[in-house]
């Protein structure tokens, strides 16, 4: 596995991912930009929908770290794995969502650890804004 090429696609932070049927999921309040909220100290609701492409032609098991880090301060680690199962298909990896208590302005980081190599998959900002809010009827 150490000659995989890392390609990590449509990682997208959003409020929650939900499994449908057929394999598909829904992608609930996708953060296009950084993430803005009203005031801080702020509680967020986050999830992570991660697409891994390996090379052309590999199947077999995939195994990798997934660190997640609020500035430089990791708040989560563990494991994802999964098996590709003939030369043409993808994985697809979903973070559940979690709360996260945001103190002060901050960097939210996932990084993937694959071959003793680190990989930073995204990378947003949580910063104070003015948060719009759809009025009422």
């Amino acid at each position: 596995m150490s000659d995989l090429k890392h390609r990590f696609r449509n990682v997208l932070l959003c409020e929650d991912v939900r499994d449908e049927l057929r394999r598909k999921h829904s992608l609930i309040g996708v953060y296009s930009g950084d993430i803005v909220v009203a005031e801080l100290p702020a509680f967020v609701q986050l999830a992570a929908y991660i697409l891994y492409e390996p090379d052309k032609g590999f199947k077999g098991d995939i195994r990798f770290k997934v660190q997640v880090f609020l500035d430089d301060t990791k708040i989560i680690e563990g494991e994802l794995s999964g098996t590709i199962a003939d030369a043409e298909t993808h994985a697809v990896f979903v973070l559940p969502k979690g709360m996260l208590q945001i103190p002060q302005p901050s960097i939210y980081r996932i990084i993937i650890v694959m071959d003793d190599q680190e990989v930073e998959i995204l990378s947003k900002k949580i910063l104070i804004g003015e948060v719009n809010l759809p009025s009422g009827p």
